[in-house]
C-alpha cells in the first residue's frame, strides 16, 4: 500500500510539471501537529484532526480528553505520555469514542480508551494499525466492519474485539482479558491471530462464525467461561502451537472445519469437542475433567497419535482409536491376567486380542480405564476400580461387545460411560457395583443394548448441585456436558438395587427403551425413574420407596407398568405431564405418598387397572386436564384429601372400583369433563364436606350401577351447568342428602352458594333412601 502511495504522488508531481502546478489537495511534506492542555496549537484532538492533512501526525500530550473522535484521513494519532480518552460528560447520543471511517493507512498508538456504551474504537471500511493502546469499560473494545483491514499489535483489550463484514484482522502480541462476552469474534471475516493472550472472558476466548476463516498460532487462550475456541458449522480454523488451558466447557469446540496440531491443552472441562470435520494430530491434551477428545455421532475426524494424559477419559464418541497411543502393543492372546501378565488393567485391555478375556485379581486398581475393543472383564468380588475423580471406565465406540462381571466402579466423576459409535454396542453388567461417583453412575450415550443383572447402583451424584441433572443410570441426552446423545438405546435392569443416589435412579431421554424387572428404587434424591423426550419403559414387579416421585414421565414418554409397589415418595407416586405422554398401569399399589398416588396432567393419557391407592397425603389419583383416561377395578382408600380428583380434556371412564374411607370427597369431578362411572362402590368417605361424588363446572356424566353409601355429606352433589344421567344406582345412608344440588336450599349457611340450580339431572331405576338429611334436594324423578 505504501508503494502504491509513492507511485501515486510521483505521478501527481509529473502532472504538475506538465500542466503548470500542484494538485489542489496535495499539501506538501507531512507535518506533526501538537495537542496539549495549554501552549499548543490545539487543546482538542478533534480540532487537530480537522486541521490535519493526509500523512500528518497528531501528537497528543499527557492528559484526560473527554471527546468523541472521527478520523477520515490517512494519518497517525500518537500519544506522547499518558493520554486518556473518555466520553464527554454532556453526551446524549451513544457512539464510539473513536470512529475511523473510510480512511487508509491510519495509525493509532499509545492511548487509554474507555467508557463507551457502543465501542472504544470503530473501524469502518478502513485500513489501520492499532498499537500499544488500552481499551476498557466499553461495550466492545474494538469493532471492525465493512471490509476493513486492521493490524492489532501489543494492545491491552478488556472488552473484546469484533471483526465482521468481510474484514481482515492481523492480531499479534495483544493481551485480551476479563471481558463479559467473547475475547475475539469473527463474523463473516478473516484473520490471523498469533502470540496473543486471551483469557478470563465470560464467553469464548475466540468465536469463529458465519463463514469466517481464521488461523490461530502461538496464542495462550485460558480460563474463559465457555470454550477457548469455538468454530460454528459454516466456518474454518487452523490451530497450531497454541496453549489452551482451563476453559470451563472445552478447550476447542468445532462444529465446522478445523486443523488442530501441535497444541497444548491443559485442565479444560473437555479437551477437543468435534461436531463437524477435524484433523487432529500431535497435540498434548492433559487433565481434562471429562474427555480429552470427543466427537458426536455425525463428526468426521482424522489425524494421528496425540499425547493424552491424566484426562477424565481419552476418547469419547466415535473418535478414531488411531488418535491415542496404546499403553502396550496388542497381542494374539485371548486371556490375560492382572497383575500376573500385566500390572495395570489398561495394559491388559490394550494387549488382549479382540473378543478376549481379562481376569482381574482382588484388589484396588486406579482409573480412568478405556475399553477400545470387544472384551470380557472377570474379577473377584473384592475387585475395585477406583475412578480417582475421573471417568472410572469408558467403553469406546469400537468396543462392540463388552461384559463386566463382579466388578466395583467407584470414586469417579462417572462410574461407567458407554460412548456413541457407528454400530450398536452390546454391554452387560453382572453383579457389578457402581457407587460413590460424583455425578452419574452409568452414562449411556450410544445406540447400545445395556443389560444389568444383580447389580447395585448406590450413593452416586454427591457433586450434583441440581439433582435433576444426575442419575445412577442415565440413558440418552443429559445436557451440554454430554454433547449430542444417540437414540434408540435399550437399557435392561434385572434384579438390581438403585438407592441413595443424589439424583434420579434411572433417567431415560430421547427414543430410548428400558425394561426394569424385579428391582428396587429407594431413597434417591431425585425420581426413582425419570422419562422424557420419547423414552419408553416397561416396569414390572419392582418396588419404589422414598424417592422424589416414584416415576415421572413427560415429553412423549410411554410407560407400561405392572406388579409395582410404591410407598412413601416425597411427592407423587407417579407423575405424568404432557399431552403426548401415555401410561398403561396394571396391578400397582401406591401408598403413603406425600402428594398424590398418581398425578396426570396437561393432556397425559392414562389407563389404570386392578390397582390400589392407599393413605396418600393428597388424592389417590388426580387427573388434572388429562387426556382420555380409563380407570378400572381400583381400590382407592384412606387418602387424606379425597379419593379421586378428575378433570379431563377428553373422556374418562371409571369402572368396577371401590372408593372408600377417604378423608375427603370420594370422587370430585370438575371442568368440561365427560365421565362415565359404572358398577363402582363409593362409600364411607369421611368429613363434613365429603360427598360421595361431586360433579362441578359443566360436567357431563353418566352414573350407572353404582353404590354410593354412608358418605360424610351428600351421596351425590351436582352443581350449576352440569348434565348428569343416573341409572340403577343406590344412594343410601349418607349423612346429609342422597342427591343434592349446589344451592342454598340444599347447603344452607354459605352466602356464596347460588340460589338456583340450572343444570340437568335425569334418570330412572335408582334407589335413594335412608339418607339422614333427606333423599332428594333440588331434583325429582330419579327413582
Amino acid at each position: 500500500m505504501l508503494c502504491k502511495s509513492r507511485i501515486f504522488f510521483i505521478s501527481l508531481a509529473l502532472c504538475s510539471l506538465i500542466w503548470g502546478g500542484w494538485p489542489e489537495d496535495f499539501h506538501g511534506q507531512a507535518k506533526t501537529i501538537s495537542v496539549c492542555a495549554s501552549g499548543c496549537a490545539f487543546v482538542k484532538i478533534q480540532a487537530a484532526l480537522n486541521a490535519a492533512n493526509a500523512g500528518d501526525t497528531i501528537s497528543v500530550s499527557t492528559g484526560v480528553y473527554k471527546e468523541f473522535l472521527r478520523v477520515k484521513k490517512s494519518l497517525t494519532l500518537l500519544a506522547d505520555g499518558i493520554v486518556t480518552l473518555r466520553v464527554p460528560s454532556e453526551t446524549s447520543v451513544p457512539q464510539p469514542l473513536i470512529t475511523v471511517d473510510s480512511a487508509k493507512e491510519v495509525r493509532l498508538k499509545g492511548f487509554d480508551i474507555a467508557g463507551s456504551t457502543v465501542a472504544g474504537l470503530l473501524l469502518r471500511g478502513s485500513t489501520a494499525t492499532i498499537e500499544n493502546n488500552s481499551f476498557n469499560d466499553s461495550s466492545v473494545g474494538i469493532l471492525i466492519t465493512e471490509a476493513s483491514n486492521v493490524t492489532l499489535r501489543q494492545n491491552r483489550i478488556g472488552d473484546g474485539v469484533i471483526i465482521r463484514d468481510k474484514s481482515v484482522l492481523t492480531a499479534t502480541q495483544n493481551t485480551l482479558r476479563d471481558g463479559v462476552g467473547d475475547g475475539i469474534i469473527f463474523i463473516n471475516a478473516m484473520g490471523t491471530v498469533r502470540e496473543n493472550e486471551i483469557s478470563k472472558f465470560e464467553g469464548n476466548g475466540i468465536t469463529v462464525k458465519s463463514n469466517s476463516l481464521v488461523t490461530l498460532g502461538q496464542n495462550t487462550i485460558a480460563a474463559n467461561g465457555v470454550a477457548g475456541v469455538e468454530v460454528d458449522e459454516t466456518s474454518e480454523a487452523t490451530l497450531d502451537t497454541n496453549t489452551i488451558n482451563q476453559n470451563e466447557v472445552a478447550g476447542v469446540s468445532i462444529a465446522g472445519r478445523a486443523k488442530i496440531s501441535n497444541n497444548q491443552f491443559n485442565a479444560n472441562e473437555w479437551g477437543i469437542r468435534v461436531g463437524g470435520n477435524a484433523e487432529i494430530r500431535d497435540n498434548h491434551i492433559q487433565a481434562s475433567r471429562w474427555c480429552a477428545l470427543w466427537a458426536d455421532a455425525n463428526a468426521q475426524v482424522t489425524g494421528n497419535v496425540n499425547k493424552l494424559s491424566e484426562n477424565g477419559a481419552e476418547l469419547c464418541g466415535p473418535m478414531p482409536t488411531s488418535l491415542r497411543q496404546p499403553t502396550t502393543a496388542q497381542t494374539n492372546k485371548t486371556q490375560l491376567n492382572v497383575p500376573n501378565d500385566f500390572k495395570t488393567l489398561q495394559e491388559a485391555l490394550d494387549a488382549v486380542a479382540p473378543g478376549g478375556t481379562v481376569i482381574v485379581a482382588a484388589g484396588t486398581f486406579t482409573g480412568p480405564v478405556g475399553i477400545y475393543k470387544s472384551v470380557t472383564i472377570q474379577s473377584a468380588n473384592s475387585t475395585v476400580l477406583e475412578g480417582a475423580k475421573k471417568i472410572a471406565l469408558v467403553i469406546a465406540s469400537d468396543a462392540k461387545k463388552v461384559s463386566l462381571q463382579n466388578l466395583t466402579l467407584r470414586g469417579g466423576i462417572v462410574g461407567l460411560r458407554i460412548e456413541a459409535g457407528a454400530s450398536e454396542a452390546n454391554v452387560s453388567l453382572e453383579q457389578v457395583t457402581i457407587s460413590s461417583n460424583d455425578r452419574d453412575g452409568v452414562q449411556v450415550r450410544s445406540t447400545a443394548l445395556l443389560t444389568m443383572r444383580k447389580s447395585t447402583f448406590n450413593a452416586n451424584g454427591a457433586a450434583c448441585v441440581d439433582v435433576s441433572t444426575c442419575a445412577a443410570i442415565s440413558v440418552g441426552r443429559k445436557g451440554l456436558a454430554d454433547g449430542v446423545a444417540s437414540t434408540n438405546a435399550l437399557a435392561q435392569v434385572f434384579s438390581s438395587t438403585v438407592s441413595q443416589n443424589k439424583g434420579h435412579g434411572i433417567s431415560l431421554a430421547d427414543p430410548t427403551l428400558s425394561t426394569v424387572e424385579d428391582s428396587v428404587f429407594e431413597q434417591n434424591q431425585g425420581n426413582g425413574i425419570e422419562m422424557s423426550e420419547g423414552a419408553q419403559a416397561q416396569v414390572k414387579n419392582s418396588s419404589f420407596a422414598q424417592n422424589d416421585n416414584g416415576l415421572r414421565a413427560f415429553g412423549k414418554a410411554k410407560l407400561s407398568m405392572a406388579g409395582v409397589k410404591m410407598s412413601s415418595q416425597r411427592f407423587e407416586g407417579i407423575r405424568l405431564d404432557g399431552r403426548e405422554v401415555q401410561a398403561d398401569i396394571l396391578s400397582v399399589e401406591i401408598q403413603q405418598s406425600r402428594g398424590n398416588g398418581i398425578l396426570a396432567q396437561n393432556g397425559a393419557q392414562i389407563a389404570v387397572r386392578e390397582s390400589k391407592f392407599l393413605a396418600n397425603s393428597q388424592y389417590g389419583l388426580t387427573l388434572q386436564d388429562a387426556g382420555k383416561s380409563t380407570l378400572e377395578k381400583m381400590t382407592v382408600s384412606g387418602n387424606l384429601a379425597g379419593g379421586l380428583l378428575l378433570s379431563t380434556q377428553d373422556s374418562l371412564t371409571l369402572l368396577q372400583s371401590e372408593i372408600m374411607n377417604n378423608k375427603g370427597t370420594g370422587i370430585r369431578v370438575t371442568g368440561a369433563t365427560k365421565i362415565e362411572i359404572r358398577d363402582s362402590t363409593i362409600s364411607n368417605n369421611e368429613g363434613k364436606q365429603s360427598d360421595g361424588i361431586s360433579l362441578l363446572d359443566s360436567v357431563q356424566a353418566l352414573l350407572q350401577g353404582n353404590r354410593v353409601l354412608s358418605n360424610g355429606r351428600n351421596g351425590l352433589l351436582v352443581a350449576d351447568k352440569i348434565s348428569v344421567e343416573l341409572r340403577s344406582n343406590q344412594l343410601n345412608n349418607n349423612i346429609l342428602w342422597g342427591v343434592a344440588t349446589y344451592t342454598k336450599k340444599c347447603l344452607p349457611g354459605d352466602a356464596q352458594i347460588p340460589d338456583q340450580f340450572n343444570g340437568r339431572v335425569t334418570g330412572a331405576g335408582n334407589t335413594v333412601e335412608s339418607n339422614q338429611g333427606g333423599d332428594l334436594c333440588g331434583v325429582t324423578g330419579l327413582r
